[in-house]
């Protein structure tokens, strides 16, 4: 059982144990905090209740501690306040169960008080399953920045992507100042996962065109660097090599020495792009040719920052998540993390600005702490919690020394409202786009595997379908968040929200049948990869048969799935 899952136990069986609880958790956690429907139902009809005055919420002398009875015995004289405890937990079934959460009975309220140790503990408990609500706030709001972000790729603009940084940057914020910790970057021990080659979406033709026409015009015109060098950097341009040329563009200029193809060949090789392999000459060559270059290098330099931009918070937004979903961070190196992996997307969102020349909006990077006399209270109780009980002092210590704090739960003194920042409804290009990425990369999924089967035997290996299987079991995740994230943001209640809500969840179907006949195509590929070896007997003749014609079947109906899904997506986003 995972530990959110028994936290969330414990919290409610102390509830149910002692309802006297409930006053030292109502300030701070949620329904929303928790993982489970049932129980978030559950605690929201206990808080209800508790609200209303129901007899049973009263303080009763707690049930013996299972600790102090032997194994195997029960006290057979019913507790003060034992019938006002079953009216208390028959009413929240009630109350739980009017609501659109079904199914709770009193037998899985037993296992919740089963999975409580101590009454007493609740504050703690309940701080366990608002840790697991902070990693889910931080992942979501980071996997809705890396969608606006493809989508933003799909559509030549930034301002989306630029808006959920924002969001993200006041969540982290809020959630700091709730948590009790400083809202600033901090540089994890060991350097943060950037994302595989293999996973990132392939550069766009046209940006690639860009890229080269503009390093073509800035040779044919190198004044234009001038305006350019303050807001461009080498590091923006997608083609490592473009980046190459484009500094050794801004080296020469810097020295005020002559800029044509020549000079720009050999400062290349002074700088040794030649000698690793990333340049060829032919490249240079054709890259400065400044024959027939006539462009407006602002422009094109603008499309490359702007492309940086998104690249950029797309791979913030994939390592962010990664960090929400490592469970042995604490909130507070979460956040910190968190902001840390962000920290780039501000040189290149003020460098952007500049390039656009649009006003500086309101920055949501969180500002350094200014030192104050005294220390806020909020902050001295959520770093005293966080620390361990000190040992009692000896009695023959000659110290003058205060005597030790005693440890406290935390207790936020605020509530944890998970902060949700009002966007209106996506428009319908918003739609399009989203749907037209979905597709297109079910797209790529059926063209990939078509490609590894482009084999001697028409078999793809052990190692493709695996991979097949991962990258499809990310992309339908990301298909699914897609679908929670219209059902909970604002404006979710338009026809034109249901429709495309609908849509997206129609397109799950066929995706998940393309999993499993991929998976069964990878369980026989490892029965013949297991006999490859063996003798030509008729029995293993007809197994390897058997599996072959298994295995072709299978990845016949897997490129269909994986069609089908494409077209429904594609079919709305021409509508």
């Amino acid at each position: 059982m995972r530990p959110l899952l028994q936290a969330e136990q414990a919290v409610l069986g102390a509830v149910l144990l002692d309802p006297g609880q409930l006053p030292r958790l109502s300030a701070w956690l949620r329904p929303g905090h928790f993982y489970r429907p049932h129980h978030a139902a559950l605690y929201a009809a206990l808080l209800k209740l508790h609200a209303a005055g129901h007899p049973g919420a009263t303080p009763q002398p707690s049930a013996p501690a299972t600790r102090d009875m032997k194994a195997g015995t029960w006290p057979t004289t019913p507790t003060a306040g034992s019938d006002q405890r079953l009216a208390w937990m028959d009413a929240a079934i009630a109350e739980a169960n009017s609501t659109e959460v079904r199914g709770l009975t009193a037998v899985y309220l037993h296992t919740l008080i089963a999975a409580c140790p101590r009454p007493a503990h609740a504050p703690v408990y309940g701080r366990m399953v608002l840790e697991g609500a902070i990693h889910r706030t931080v992942a979501a709001y980071a996997t809705r920045l890396h969608q606006m972000a493809r989508a933003d790729t799909l559509r030549g603009s930034a301002e989306d992507t630029l808006r959920y940084v924002r969001v993200l940057l006041d969540v982290l914020s809020d959630l700091a100042r709730r948590w009790g910790t400083d809202s600033r970057p901090v540089a994890p021990p060991t350097p943060l996962p950037q994302p595989a080659a293999a996973h990132q979406p392939p550069v766009s033709e046209k940006l690639l065109a860009d890229e080269e026409y503009l390093l073509a015009v800035l040779t044919a015109h190198p004044d234009a660097l001038g305006d350019l060098v303050g807001w461009l950097r080498p590091e923006d341009f997608a083609e490592p090599g473009h980046g190459r040329i484009y500094r050794c563009l801004g080296a020469l200029h810097h020295r005020g020495e002559p800029i044509d193809e020549v000079t720009v060949l050999w400062e290349a090789q002074r700088r040794g792009a030649l000698a690793d392999g990333t340049l060829t000459a032919e490249d240079v060559l054709r890259l400065c040719d400044s024959t027939s270059a006539a462009g407006i290098a602002d422009y094109l330099g603008e499309q490359v920052v702007r492309a940086s931009l998104v690249r950029t918070a797309a791979d913030a937004a994939r390592q962010v998540r990664a960090l929400a979903d490592d469970e042995s961070l604490v909130p507070g190196r979460l956040i910190g993390y968190a902001l840390h992996a962000l920290s780039p997307l501000e040189d290149i969102r003020r460098r952007w600005r500049a390039a656009t020349g649009a006003p500086e909006a309101a920055s949501a990077t969180p500002r350094a702490p200014q030192p104050t006399a005294r220390v806020p209270s909020s902050r001295a109780d959520a770093a005293r919690a966080r620390s361990r009980p000190h040992p009692p002092p000896s009695p023959n210590a000659r110290s003058s020394a205060p005597p030790p704090v005693p440890y406290r739960p935390l207790v936020p003194t605020e509530p944890l409202v998970t902060p949700i920042v009002p966007t209106p409804p996506i428009p319908t290009a918003a739609d399009t786009s989203t749907m037209s990425a979905l597709a297109e990369e079910f797209t790529a999924a059926r063209r990939r595997l078509d490609q590894s089967r482009l084999t001697g035997d028409g078999l793809p290996s052990l190692a493709a379908t695996a991979n097949q299987m991962q990258s499809l079991g990310r992309l339908i995740n990301y298909h699914t968040d897609e679908v929670l994230f219209r059902i909970t943001e604002p404006g979710s209640g338009t026809p034109q929200q249901r429709r495309a809500v609908g849509i997206l969840a129609t397109a799950t179907t066929p995706a998940t049948r393309a999993v499993e006949y991929l998976a069964e195509a990878h369980a026989q590929l490892g029965v013949l990869h297991q006999y490859a070896q063996g003798p030509a007997t008729p029995i293993l003749t007809d197994i390897r048969k058997s599996a072959l014609d298994l295995i072709r079947d299978r990845l016949d109906e897997a490129g269909a799935a994986l069609q089908d899904a494409s077209e429904a997506l594609n079919s709305e986003a021409d509508r």
